[in-house]
């Protein structure tokens, strides 16, 4: 591929920022509960219910048959078949948990509702036999609803998850930074949540206990049902209550970073032959203040491609894949564009869709504290554990390093290299169309980098896509093609050969749309190649020659067309070399003579043409792959040796 043909690829792009077309809000659905879970869990929790309320009826029988009637002997009957009933709920307890094993935080929110459901039942009954009974069970289950929402005003709680091991994927692919969060994190509640709940249950007991007596004096009811009115209020308000509190407390399924990502409709490809690859069109993250992280990324990457990220620092490497893997993550952030791979939207995730798409593996690896074994598989056992633990060999050329690795009891607390060894092997056991890797060499041994460069080359002839941000040499030398990233943009893409030529030649390159709005990003790129202290003259100088040439390409755009152009910057001592390279027509001599006579005549404000030439030293318009070509030297000075008077003379006029 040529360099023409990289950079032609990038035209025609639409901006995709927020002035385009409106898109669809998407919200991240990672986390969910599978539906013979929730059937199984209510059935548990009614019968656990019923049994609870079956005992809290018997002191109505003790009280007609021992204490009206004297019947004693009924008394250790009714005891023996309380406690039977209280061990058998016991029972129903323990078999709810094994039988919902791994699904601890589902299993106690269905128990909470259907709690509920059966508390609400109970009111109703205590409503049929006399209006007032059910009051302390009203008030109660009120009064919790307004404290939990007050504290939630006052002291945001934080929200639980246990992750499913079907969900594992990814959460430790990378793609569910909350999940991960969530799961290895210890939850916190609201510290007077149990409060609350306590308040609430003893209240309605008390509320009961009165409300009974009162009817019971009035002979309404009989007085031996007064005991178990006020401890069928104190269960009902409980479970209602906790209820209450679960349902304030955002559950997984609805957590997110509270950012907001829109997907923009996408742009069909002209080459609809051959695998689609990724694509991504218009990409931009904004922050919650409104600043740009990232700004109008358009990339492609086909099937067994390598795509090299390079750039300095905060140049937004790292945030572009965080916002391809998990922009539901990004905390704060507005995050708008249209991401797919081979024509599957990227960020079109659903509980039921566990097809991993790609797979994100950043700087810092994902484990959770469990065993390395379960970590490299993503809790999945059979063939997966051979097949892991064949790939993690090939990471570290050794069995008993394997051996170390997954029988470790807790995969967080690793060396830096193994626990950047085992990542890399299930990312490529979960062999995903896509790889995004962020500094895969941090905390890795030339060994593992080795062992990575290969598997790299293996991984692609199946036809697998890698992003890498890296700065190794060995990894950079396996990319077809490099992406070069500053402030948040793409300014350069081309084959791999010909940008690190460009670059250890001392070239720069930036690719801009064809349009004046393009000037404070020209503007700011220039400024950036020069890093010494007291290079602000030359800052000035060049970039007002920069911002005449784009002007000069603007007058020959055509409409509403989207084109990019390409600045190419190289520093000489006592002067820099801009290359404009555009589709515009060529400049003649008689533009340039007319151009000169326009300095020669100082009227007014000088033409782009005429100020281009009058700030450089050359000025020297050609033709090359059938674009023009405008090649400008403008004077600088070195701040190390400019005196003052010289750095005032070199600070060009306004």
């Amino acid at each position: 591929m040529t360099a023409s043909t990289d950079s032609d690829m990038l035209e025609g792009r639409s901006a995709g920022g927020e002035d385009s077309c409106a898109g669809t809000v998407l919200r991240g659905r990672d986390r969910s509960s599978p539906g013979w879970a929730r059937v199984l869990s209510w059935t548990f929790s009614a019968l656990i219910a019923i049994g609870i309320l079956t005992v809290a009826v018997v002191p109505v029988y003790l009280d007609r048959l021992v204490v009206e009637r004297g019947e004693t002997l009924v008394a250790p009957l009714l005891s023996v078949f309380a406690v039977t009933i209280l061990f058998g709920t016991m029972a129903l307890e323990y078999a709810h948990a094994r039988a919902l094993r791994g699904f601890r935080y589902a299993r106690t929110r269905f128990a909470r509702s259907a709690q509920a459901v059966v508390a609400v039942m109970v009111f109703m009954v205590l409503e049929f036999l006399h209006p007032a009974l059910g009051l302390p069970v009203l008030i109660a289950s009120s009064v919790a609803w307004l404290a939990v929402a007050w504290l939630d005003r006052r002291d945001e709680a934080e929200p639980l998850w246990d992750f499913l091991p079907a969900e594992s994927v990814p959460v430790l692919g990378g793609r569910d930074m909350t999940g991960f969060r969530l799961a290895a994190t210890v939850p916190k509640h609201n510290g007077l949540s149990g409060a609350v709940v306590r308040t609430a249950a003893w209240g309605a007991l008390l509320g009961g206990f009165a409300t009974a007596a009162w009817l019971a004096a009035r002979e309404v009811i009989d007085t031996s049902a007064v005991a178990s009115v006020a401890l069928l209020s104190f269960w009902s308000a409980g479970a209602v209550a906790r209820h209450v509190v679960q349902r304030r407390q955002p559950g997984p399924e609805a957590v997110d970073g509270g950012n907001e990502v829109v997907r923009l409709p996408r742009r069909e490809r002209e080459d609809v032959a051959g695998p689609a690859g990724l694509d991504i069109q218009g990409l931009a993250v904004t922050d919650r203040n409104g600043k740009a992280i990232l700004t109008d990324v358009d990339l492609e990457a086909k099937p067994g491609s390598v795509v090299g990220i390079i750039g300095g620092a905060a140049a937004g490497k790292s945030m572009l894949l965080r916002a391809l893997a998990d922009p539901f993550s990004l905390a704060g952030c507005h995050v708008r564009g249209n991401v797919s791979m081979n024509d599957e939207d990227l960020w079109e995730r659903s509980p039921q869709s566990r097809a991993a798409t790609l797979v994100h593996v950043g700087a810092v690896p994902l484990h959770l504290p469990e065993s390395g074994l379960d970590n490299l598989t993503c809790f999945h056992g059979g063939a997966l554990v051979d097949r892991g633990r064949v790939v993690l060999e090939q990471l570290l050329y050794s069995a008993d390093a394997v051996d170390r690795v997954t029988r470790t009891s807790r995969a967080n607390e690793l060396s830096s290299s193994d626990a950047k060894a085992l990542a890399l092997a299930r990312a490529f056991l979960v062999a995903p169309p896509l790889y995004l890797f962020d500094r895969p060499e941090d905390g890795a041994s030339e060994e593992l980098v080795t062992a990575l460069v290969e598997r790299i080359g293996a991984e692609r002839r199946a036809g697998r896509t890698f992003l890498l941000c890296t700065s190794h040499r060995a990894l950079l030398e396996t990319c077809d093609r490099l992406v070069v990233m500053h402030e948040g943009r793409i300014v350069d893409v081309g084959p791999a050969a010909e940008v690190r030529s460009r670059m250890t030649s001392g070239w720069s390159r930036l690719l801009v749309r064809r349009q004046l709005e393009s000037e404070d990003i020209l503007v700011n790129w220039i400024r950036s190649q020069f890093r010494r202290n007291g290079d602000e003259a030359n800052r000035r100088a060049v970039s007002l020659v920069a911002a005449e040439l784009l002007a000069l390409s603007c007058q020959s755009s055509v409409g509403m067309a989207e084109e990019k152009i390409s600045f190419e910057f190289k520093n000489f001592q006592g002067h820099c070399v801009i290359r404009l390279r555009d589709t515009g027509p060529e400049i003649t001599s008689g533009q340039i003579e007319s151009a000169r006579a326009e300095l020669e005549g100082g009227t007014g404000r000088a033409s782009p043409l005429a100020e281009v030439i009058r700030r450089s030293l050359s000025f020297d318009p050609r033709a090359e792959d059938e674009r023009r070509v405008i090649e400008v030297k403008v004077e600088t000075y070195d701040p190390r040796k400019a005196t003052g008077a010289k750095k005032a003379n070199a600070t060009p006029s306004a």
